[in-house]
């Protein structure tokens, strides 16, 4: 695009989930986010959340004009644990 920054065309967004249970909540050690452009699936991310009381995590690098499909799972001692449902498509 002409007259625009580089910067201009990189945005962020703040994915936010629900914590499982409290029964649950001791074992988790960390979650992770997943990102897909809805577009192109087989541009996949993810970004590991350390602290497992924290339900938000902001991701950069998206790029204007794109969808994107956001999903979490948390980790334990006993391994990863299954993809939380899709998000709707966030439009960037």
């Amino acid at each position: 695009m002409v007259g625009e920054s580089p910067a201009s065309l990189v945005q962020s967004a703040n994915v936010s989930w629900v914590r499982p249970s409290a029964d649950m909540e001791a074992e988790i050690d960390m979650y992770q986010v997943l990102w897909v452009n809805a577009n192109d699936e087989t541009e996949t991310h993810s970004q590991n959340i350390s602290d497992p009381l924290r339900t938000h995590a902001i991701i950069t690098g998206l790029r204007n004009g794109q969808a994107y499909v956001f999903r979490v799972r948390a980790r334990n001692e006993a391994g990863f644990g299954r993809y939380s449902s899709p998000s709707d498509d966030v439009f960037i």
